[in-house]
């Protein structure tokens, strides 16, 4: 059995999408998000540019070199948008200011919560999370 690379990696590279396109209207529009994170879609697109590139050995027709063609640019378009946005999270989370609020320790001092008190500025937003 002739495993087809070019298939699999239209079918990733629209699931790529589809994910790509529900977390940008999630976060538009401020909604639940259930979509994975940045960089596991940006890894999905990668692997879908390199089976379209695998997918280049099927020689059967012009429709299916020109559907993988289109797969292997949709798909470096894509990695290059989620490497940008992946970047850019990852430059703003690095900016925000993180600031001890208090230390609470358990009663029988087993387990300890730091709260600490984060703000991103003009790039992102605030807000109080413990560890």
């Amino acid at each position: 059995m002739e495993i087809k690379y070019n298939l699999w990696s239209f079918y990733l590279l629209l699931l790529c999408l589809g994910i790509s396109l529900y977390s940008l209207y999630s976060n538009i529009n401020n909604t639940w998000l259930i979509a994975p994170p940045i960089y596991i879609i940006f890894l999905f697109s990668i692997i879908a540019f390199i089976l379209g590139i695998k997918g280049f050995k099927d020689k059967t027709n012009w429709l299916e070199k020109l559907g993988n063609s289109l797969t292997v640019i949709l798909s470096l378009l894509l990695s290059i948008v989620l490497f940008l946005a992946f970047s850019l999270s990852i430059f703003a989370s690095s900016m925000g200011a993180n600031k001890q609020i208090k230390t609470i320790h358990s009663p029988n001092d087993n387990y300890t919560i730091d709260f600490y008190r984060w703000d991103a500025g003009a790039a992102g937003t605030f807000g109080i999370r413990g560890n």
